[in-house]
C-alpha cells in the first residue's frame, strides 16, 4: 500500500512509522498494518489511536534492529 501511495503522507510521517523500519519486518508488518486500520478511527476514538500507537512504539524497543549493509562496502 505504500509502494503505491495508498496511504496518508500524515500517516507515513509519523516518528512511530519511520521507527518501525529499523525493525525486521515480521515485526513490523503487524504493527504497521495495525496502525493503518486504526488510522480513520483517530478522530473517533482518539483512545484506540493513542493505544494502538503505544504498542507500535513498544514493538520498535523490543524488537531486534535490523542490520542494513550499505551497498557500497566491500567493494573498492
Amino acid at each position: 500500500m505504500e509502494r503505491l501511495g495508498l496511504l496518508p503522507l500524515e500517516l507515513l510521517a509519523l516518528p512511530v512509522w519511520r521507527d518501525l523500519t529499523k525493525i525486521r519486518l515480521a515485526e513490523r508488518a503487524p504493527a504497521r498494518l495495525a496502525l493503518v486500520q486504526a488510522w480513520d478511527k483517530r478522530d473517533q476514538a482518539p483512545l484506540y489511536w493513542s493505544r494502538v500507537q503505544r504498542q507500535a512504539m513498544a514493538t520498535v524497543r523490543q524488537a531486534p534492529r535490523v542490520r542494513r549493509e550499505s551497498p557500497w562496502s566491500g567493494h573498492g
